[in-house]
């Protein structure tokens, strides 16, 4: 398999672009995540609670956390190729 040296460098500059927008978002997942929640259990707690609001909240929740992993997954690639090359 032959090494492409434009492939390598455009995984590399995805995964630090990915590493950015991580540390850029992070925190804000984190509260989003927990202003859903306390939303949640206010709905909850006031006997108001839907089961469509359930699910579009456990979605919105499982969408933050994809987009955490699917970040996290381009910056492991990203350094792993560095690695590879740097050695």
């Amino acid at each position: 398999m032959a090494i492409d040296p434009t492939e390598d460098a455009e995984v590399i500059r995805r995964g630090q672009m990915a590493s950015l927008v991580l540390n850029e978002c992070n925190m804000e997942i984190d509260e989003l995540t927990t202003d859903i929640v306390t939303h949640l259990v206010a709905l909850h707690q006031s006997d108001t609670l839907t089961d469509t609001a359930l699910r579009g909240m456990i979605g919105e929740i499982a969408g933050l956390h994809k987009l955490r992993k699917s970040l996290l997954g381009k910056v492991r690639i990203g350094r792993g190729r560095s690695e590879k090359i740097n050695g």
